[in-house]
């Protein structure tokens, strides 16, 4: 794991010199030394107690409308498998790879809009695939791709979702994968996982995207 060690406090410790010197036997005695001033309470001894740890909360695959409109189609598995420093297919056809070394925690927090419908609308054995808007998200019509996507974000950003795309089945499926995913990659006391999503919410153009992560596995 990536770490910081914070340098150990250094202790001072206050002591009195008591200075002797000879005197009569009817001088006065010397005044006793004071007390020596309380040390610092010294810092527990064993591996240090701060440490700095490295992630990526903010991740994006083949579930968020938006990434598969620029042709991601990694599945969640995928970016856990890049967050823990190994090579994965990049849609441009080679091979990218962490040159940092394996991350010490990931999230993979999709759009929760539309949450799998990209891919569900480009499976042939999809209830999805035959609508006509499915068509033009896939270019069949004379739109590109993203010219289709286009047409859909004055309706996201009025709240007003797409009947027909917003299908619960598919968007349940989508959400329990990457559940399972995020269950399959923890390794404990290496390479830590968080369920979440990303909060999908755009009113009058503004941007109040917000990442959602759950304290613990019940999502």
């Amino acid at each position: 794991m990536h770490r910081f060690t914070a340098p150990a406090l250094t202790v001072l410790t206050a002591a009195a010199v008591a200075l002797m010197t000879a005197c009569a036997p009817s001088e006065k005695a010397p005044e006793a030394a004071p007390e020596p001033a309380a040390a610092l309470p010294a810092e527990p001894s064993g591996p240090a107690s701060r440490q700095a740890y490295f992630g990526d909360l903010h991740i994006h695959t083949q579930y968020s409308f938006d990434a598969f409109i620029f042709n991601v189609r990694a599945t969640p598995d995928d970016a856990y498998k890049f967050a823990r420093g190994e090579a994965i297919d990049h849609p441009a056809g080679f091979k990218i790879q962490l040159q940092s070394g394996p991350l010490d925690f990931a999230a993979v927090t999709d759009h929760s809009e539309y949450l799998g419908v990209m891919p569900a609308v480009n499976d042939p054995d999809n209830k999805l695939y035959g609508l006509e808007i499915a068509k033009e998200l896939r270019g069949e019509t004379g739109l590109s791709r993203r010219e289709a996507f286009q047409r859909l974000l004055p309706e996201m950003s009025a709240g007003r979702p797409v009947p027909e795309l917003y299908d619960a089945e598919v968007m349940r499926s989508a959400w329990s994968e990457m559940v399972a995913s995020a269950e399959r990659n923890n390794e404990p006391g290496k390479f830590t996982t968080f369920i979440g999503y990303e909060y999908t919410s755009a009113p009058d153009m503004q941007n109040l995207h917000r990442n959602v992560i759950f304290r613990s596995g019940k999502a």
